[in-house]
């Protein structure tokens, strides 16, 4: 059997992977077959028209990165639009480039994967800037030189190279997906990095936040809100993303083996993260459990105001952070104030990186994991002595 007639969707697909002498299958009610590619993990979609006595096979996108569905979709828009043509396109892709972006900012927000901190990111940077700058533009058309005068060269005058370094990844990254599922016929932008476009490289901005202001800030923290104390002292001592602390759990704290396992869904790199626990933090948080408990329960360290039964969001968070600082200083200078102060401590750098949870190479990976978790520990105690001797103290009741 070479074509099998089927509903055609993601189950009809996975049903017949291994079934080989199946090559392709077409759905019941609409010209759409599904090609099965030599490891019959991926495929191609096409719509077949017949128009003036000629067949054509039009390739819709590639599975599973265009599902049944969006496929089935595109190929009635298609068939609508052929029926009031007398030429038939060679196949369904992007005209214009709004249509791209709109289509990739789907994409991203669909994609489990990704941070909501990261969607949100890459939301604004298409909508406040691709789109306005770039949107009427016919994908055919898109180079470097275009994107040279109609980008880089009006942002260049008005946002730090480090943002415009940001909005082009976002761009290329569109393109390239794009392309990589057959709905532009070549990527005109494979290479469309600021390099391209400046020899400058962006600044590399230092912590706003300085001994001076920990002293004063270990001071004042009794006088603040608990939540926020809590929010402070975490990300001082172990100098972790926003997001993944405002998402934790009591369920992520191991108060007996003393550690703190991050899920590798809460992390930037979704890789689970896993981190000690040293004194004072562990009274802290036992304080500010009891705290908590004493006033609502919640599965997690920061709850909503509005559902205990969901955490704050890294923008939330931020928020509470800037009022910490009074708009002096965000939670990552926290964690480049904490970088800094390890490597002068004497912490081992690939500990640091561990700590921080830097995505590292093969050969990183397995140096950190012969000395990972002691070291890791003994350079939070060392820090967290240096920081009780600047002032850190427990001070929930």
């Amino acid at each position: 059997m070479r074509t099998k007639i089927v509903g055609l969707n993601h189950s009809s697909i996975r049903e017949s992977q291994r079934q080989t002498t199946i090559l392709q299958l077409r759905d019941h009610k609409l010209p759409v077959y599904f090609r099965y590619f030599t490891n019959r993990e991926k495929g191609s979609f096409y719509l077949v028209i017949n128009k003036n006595n000629q067949t054509h096979w039009l390739k819709l996108g590639v599975f599973p990165y265009l599902t049944a569905a969006n496929a089935k979709e595109k190929a009635i828009k298609l068939l609508g639009e052929a029926s009031n043509k007398q030429q038939v396109v060679a196949q369904l892709e992007f005209v214009k480039v709004a249509e791209l972006l709109n289509w990739y900012h789907d994409r991203i927000a669909a994609n489990q994967m990704l941070t909501q901190h990261s969607k949100q990111n890459q939301a604004i940077i298409i909508n406040k800037h691709l789109l306005p700058l770039l949107g009427s533009v016919n994908v055919t058309d898109i180079s470097l030189p275009l994107i040279d005068k109609l980008l880089y060269q009006p942002l260049q005058t008005k946002i730090a190279l480090s943002s415009l370094e940001n909005i082009l990844a976002v761009l290329g990254a569109a393109f390239k997906r794009a392309s990589k599922v057959e709905l532009i016929p070549f990527n005109p932008l494979a290479q469309c990095t600021l390099a391209e476009f400046t020899s400058q490289r962006p600044k590399i901005k230092s912590t706003k936040f300085t001994h001076q202001l920990l002293k004063k800030q270990l001071k004042t923290l009794p006088d603040q809100p608990v939540s926020q104390q809590m929010l402070f002292v975490l990300l001082l001592v172990h100098a972790t993303r926003i997001g993944e602390t405002v998402s934790a759990k009591w369920e992520h704290f191991d108060f007996e083996e003393k550690l703190w396992r991050i899920p590798a869904t809460h992390t930037k790199n979704k890789k689970a993260h896993i981190l000690p626990l040293v004194e004072p933090v562990n009274t802290w948080l036992k304080h500010y459990k009891k705290h908590q408990n004493s006033r609502r329960r919640s599965p997690y360290l920061f709850a909503q105001l509005s559902n205990s039964r969901k955490p704050i969001s890294a923008n939330q968070g931020s928020a509470m952070v800037s009022r910490l600082a009074n708009g002096k200083w965000s939670a990552h200078d926290l964690r480049k104030f904490a970088r800094s102060s390890w490597m002068e401590l004497g912490v081992d750098y690939m500990v640091g990186e561990f700590l921080l949870n830097h995505t590292l190479n093969k050969l990183d990976q397995t140096y950190i994991q012969t000395i990972a978790m002691p070291n890791c520990r003994s350079a939070l105690d060392n820090w967290c002595q240096w920081l009780q001797a600047n002032g850190l103290a427990p001070s929930i009741k």
